[in-house]
C-alpha cells in the first residue's frame, strides 16, 4: 500500500470520528433540552395548582 493510500486512510478515520462525535454531542444536547423544558413546565403546572 502507498504512503499516500495509507494517509488518505488515517484522515478518513479522524473524519469520521470527529463527525460521530459531533453526531453524539448533538444527540446529548438535544436529550438534556427536552428534559429541561419539560421539568420547566412541571414546575410551572406545579406553581400554578397551589
Amino acid at each position: 500500500m502507498t504512503r499516500t493510500l495509507q494517509n488518505k486512510e488515517l484522515f478518513q478515520q479522524v473524519v469520521d470520528l470527529l463527525q460521530n462525535a459531533r453526531q453524539q454531542v448533538l444527540r446529548t444536547v438535544n436529550s438534556t433540552m427536552v428534559y429541561t423544558y419539560f421539568e420547566i413546565g412541571r414546575i410551572i403546572v406545579e406553581e400554578e395548582s397551589l
